[in-house]
Formats: C-alpha cells, structure tokens, sequence
C-alpha cells in the first residue's frame, strides 16, 4: 500500500440562524428556492459548549463523548483512554465488539491483506470503528463552496444542516477535546495533552490504578 500523501484540511463549520445578531455571513451556497434564512453563522467553540447542553439528547452526548474518547486514546496509543471510549459508546451502538475481537478479511488487488497499525489489531479496529461511527454522525452535512467576504474569494466549508451535525463536524474538523477525567470540552496548548489543565494529574492516577488492577 502506497504512503498516504494526504494531509488534513481544516473547514469552516457552517449553519443557518435566524439571528442576524449571529449571522457571520450570506449563504451563497445555498440552493435556489431554498425557503429557510440566508443568514450563516460560523460555528465555534463557545456553541458547541452552548449546544451540548440544549441541542443534544443523552444517547447523541453519549456519542459525542465515546467517539471523542476514541479519537484521543488512538491518537496517543493510550489503551486506557480507548476503553473508556468504548465503554460510553457501547450501549448506544448495536452490536459494537470489542476492537482487539474484530478479524479483517480484506484483501488488496496484489492479494495481501490490509495489515494492523503498529501491529496491534486493537487500533486497526478503532480506525474502522471511529471512521464509520462519525461519518454516520455527518449524514446531515455537505462541502460547498462558498463567497467569503472577508477574504474576498471562494472557499470550501462543511455546512450542516442542523446545530447537532455541526457539533460532530468540529470534532471532525476542529481544535475541541473532551477530558477523559471530568468529560468537559477543551483546547489543548499542546498536541500530546489529553486532558484539561485541571485534571492532568488526577488522570495519570486513575488511570494508573486501572492499569495496576
């Protein structure tokens, strides 16, 4: 298998409001005869914080939770992070086995096999896992191409159409974590930090302990 050249791209997440108050700027992408406001709005850290609370059911916060649990522990090989992931995430999914109990059958054209990242069949199974679960989440979303006046050309954005969708979205696309620890949305200041500054400490200790058990 080739070396992936492909590097991410960070888009703008965008909604409609009803707000001009909100609005940040046209929908020039927006079909024609398209009935709802024209208004856009940016979507941000702050509304995700805000949305979590007011747009989200428990099982949808759940998976927003899990899937970011998943996101952190593959990102940091950290098996700990994982399970917890796993364990918030498997009462809301049907029939979501355990990643190391996942066999991959899937051959390429020259007749290997897809094989496990870092030889460890546990992440390989994460990556189908996290990639299926989220991109299900995203049903609701399109890449367009819109005007921006700020920037007096066109770009390309993920614009979706209800305010959960764009919640997942910037899990996607954006800077957003979730503690492990407290479970509250954060930035990190350093690509390697899993948890929020406050709780850096006492998660080593559980997670020690987990480990010790």
């Amino acid at each position: 298998m080739k070396r992936e050249s492909v590097q991410p791209v960070t888009l703008p997440i965008l909604v409609t409001t009803d707000d001009e108050k909100e609005a940040d700027r046209w929908g020039t992408f927006l079909p024609v005869g398209w009935t709802g406001s024209h208004y856009i709005h940016v979507v941000t850290e702050q509304d995700v914080r805000k949305w979590l609370r007011t747009e989200m059911s428990p099982k949808e916060h759940g998976l927003f939770i899990g899937l970011s649990h998943l996101k952190a522990g593959c990102d940091g090989a950290d098996e700990y992070t994982l399970m917890l992931g796993y364990d918030k995430l498997r009462p809301l999914v049907k029939d979501l086995a355990p990643p190391d109990q996942i066999k991959f059958d899937v051959s390429l054209k020259d007749g290997r096999r897809i094989p496990s990242s870092g030889g460890s069949q546990k992440w390989s199974g994460t990556h189908w896992h996290y990639s299926g679960l989220l991109t299900e989440m995203l049903r609701k979303s399109r890449l367009v191409t819109w005007y921006s006046e700020k920037h007096g050309q066109f770009l390309p954005a993920l614009f979706c159409l209800d305010k959960k969708t764009a919640i997942f979205a910037m899990r996607l696309v954006g800077p957003i974590r979730v503690c492990p620890h407290c479970e509250a949305l954060f930035v990190p200041d350093a690509l390697n930090r899993l948890t929020c500054k406050e709780h850096a400490g006492a998660y080593r200790v559980r997670r020690f302990r987990a480990k010790a058990k």
